[in-house]
């Protein structure tokens, strides 16, 4: 009886730490996809934003998900792969 409820709460434990962790991957994957759509105001802006700032990942996450999405369309991108 004691195992079973040792073996509960470490279920529980990892269901919450997965939870968690795919929770903070959803965020980081609407960021990447809501920098496809970003003006070129925004890129510019975010850019000034990582280069004062190298740690900010959100702005980083933004600007990777723009850049992927414009290597196909934009001509310019593809040339500075």
């Amino acid at each position: 009886m004691k195992n079973r409820f040792v073996l509960a709460i470490v279920g529980g434990l990892v269901c919450c730490f997965c939870s968690i962790h795919f929770a903070a991957d959803a965020v980081k994957l609407q960021l990447a996809m809501s920098g496809r759509s970003m003006t070129a105001e925004q890129v510019a802006a975010a850019e000034k934003q990582v280069e004062q700032n190298p740690s900010d990942v959100d702005s980083r996450t933004q600007l990777l998900g723009y850049y992927f999405g414009k290597q196909h369309q934009d001509p310019a991108v593809r040339k500075a792969k």
